[in-house]
């Protein structure tokens, strides 16, 4: 299958804006540097923090879910154990968000548990085009 005549890479490689489902403040944190390196390096499009214990992270209004975020995403950045990535995905795909980055462990690395689960995401992203 070539992926490149069915999807779209633009939303991924230039974002007009981008949500990160786990953000942190604690930014020696993996979740807490995607939203660190977007400011520093002056990202100009839309940056959208979600994660439900936060207000706000670095002066943006933080979100407590994908549904409250006016407007379109185009890139959503997962910071989440493996067990929370499916829904996560699930809901980047109501929202029709274009592309999506995971950082997680938990998948086919160890073992047949975590095997379902990637191949669970694959059909799901497959299905939203993502």
């Amino acid at each position: 299958m070539n992926l490149s005549a069915h999807f779209d890479l633009n939303p991924l490689l230039n974002p007009q804006s981008v949500a990160i489902i786990g953000a942190s403040q604690d930014t020696n944190k993996l979740v807490g540097r995607p939203l660190l390196y977007l400011l520093q390096h002056k990202y100009k499009g839309k940056i959208y923090p979600v994660n439900p214990k936060y207000k706000e992270i670095s002066g943006l209004p933080c979100y407590s879910s994908l549904a409250n975020i006016p407007g379109e995403i185009d890139a959503v950045i997962i910071g989440l154990p493996a067990e929370g990535v499916l829904e996560a995905v699930r809901e980047c795909a109501a929202r029709r968000v274009k592309s999506v980055i995971i950082f997680a462990s938990g998948f086919a690395e160890i073992g047949e548990k975590g095997a379902e689960l990637q191949e669970e995401l694959k059909k799901l992203a497959l299905e939203a085009k993502m």
